[in-house]
């Protein structure tokens, strides 16, 4: 028979160093909250369960019963679901990054675990968010980092070697009036272009500087963007996975 459990035993026997609670009968507790990482909960009945908000992440739910369970805002990162039923389950919110599932050999003809399966192999390999100051900071050190950083690989390696060429052509203006400089003794001499050549030096100085500013404006764009295009992504997934649920 299996063991009938509540929320008040549960959360002291993990408080106490638990961690196994396999084929238990958790069905209807009031969980909302609870922190359970690394449970094993395999095989449990955890139907009707209110897990909103609870941290589960690393723990295995293979074979467990989450019909109409309540899911929502919790944490599934790297939860086990091979084989549980979640028909019903309201997972509104919930954070599925690495979390695995594969429907049992029963169920793959039928085409609602195929796409809740396809769902989740496809939500483990969005990939993590991109730090807008990271891109920045990137950007600041080496031209083009930052946005390739960002995986804007065109844009990136053209900025790259672009910045080389105006970097190198710089230099090279630098080094010249700075060598007639010193050929000549002044800078100032009426019968040179060492006044225009300096000119030309602050010049340069100037757009390199606002070619800097405008490339860690690009990268900080580029970081956003891509979060942006991240966040579509979970939302269309997660919008497949409970539709996939609910088709169960």
């Amino acid at each position: 028979m299996i063991e009938k459990l509540s929320a008040e035993e549960v959360l002291s026997r993990y408080a106490s160093g638990e961690r196994n609670f396999s084929w238990k009968d958790l069905s209807g507790l009031d969980l909302h909250g609870a922190d359970l990482r690394d449970t094993n909960l395999f095989g449990s009945n955890l139907s009707n369960t209110n897990l909103t908000d609870a941290n589960l992440e690393g723990s295995n739910l293979g074979q467990a019963n989450l019909r109409g369970a309540l899911l929502r805002n919790a944490n599934l990162r790297r939860v086990f679901l091979a084989g549980a039923d979640l028909t019903g389950a309201d997972v509104t919110g919930a954070e599925m990054m690495e979390a695995q599932i594969q429907p049992p050999p029963s169920a793959q003809p039928q085409a609602a675990p195929q796409r809740l399966s396809s769902a989740f192999a496809t939500y483990t390999r969005v990939p993590p968010e991109k730090s807008v100051g990271l891109a920045g900071f990137l950007e600041w050190v080496f031209p083009g980092v930052g946005l390739l950083y960002c995986e804007e690989i065109a844009r990136g390696v053209s900025v790259l070697f672009g910045s080389l060429l105006a970097q190198g052509a710089f230099f090279f203006l630098f080094i010249f009036t700075f060598v007639s400089e010193v050929d000549s003794g002044s800078i100032y001499s009426s019968d040179d272009l060492f006044g225009p050549l300096l000119l030309m030096r602050g010049v340069s100085l100037l757009i390199l500087f606002i070619w800097l500013i405008v490339r860690i404006v690009w990268a900080t764009r580029a970081a956003r963007a891509f979060n942006e295009r991240r966040l579509d992504t979970l939302r269309e997934l997660r919008a497949q996975f409970r539709a996939s649920v609910g088709a169960r």
